[in-house]
């Protein structure tokens, strides 16, 4: 019920993060609950085929690099930081370091790059 309108709202920017739409709900477990349990429920998920290995690698690339968001930021904020300084560029570098990834198989692919 509730997890695809939250899918749904939150398609446009993990589209803008080079993630595929059926990732959502994994991004959004290992970003709200942590590695421990966003992991194992990955592990599920990868278990069953319904991912191919890209996609897990681009899932792996972009919540190894915002994983923690929730908590980190939280602590940071009591200590009087900015939640845009702890926001923005772990996002802008998840989406950067995920199309890098996405570029280079791509080039692979073409075998542009051996």
């Amino acid at each position: 019920g509730w997890i695809r309108y939250i899918v749904a709202l939150l398609a446009p920017l993990l589209k803008f993060m080079g993630l595929d739409s059926k990732l959502a709900f994994l991004w959004i477990t290992a970003i709200l609950f942590g590695l421990a349990y966003g992991g194992s429920v990955i592990m599920e998920e990868s278990k069953g085929g319904r991912l191919s290995k890209e996609e897990l690698e681009t899932l792996h690339l972009s919540i190894g690099i915002n994983h923690s968001l929730i908590e980190d930021t939280l602590l940071l904020v009591a200590l009087g930081l900015s939640a845009f300084w702890l926001y923005i560029p772990r996002l802008l570098m998840a989406v950067v370091a995920v199309h890098i990834l996405k570029l280079s198989h791509n080039l692979i692919q073409r075998r542009w790059i051996p």
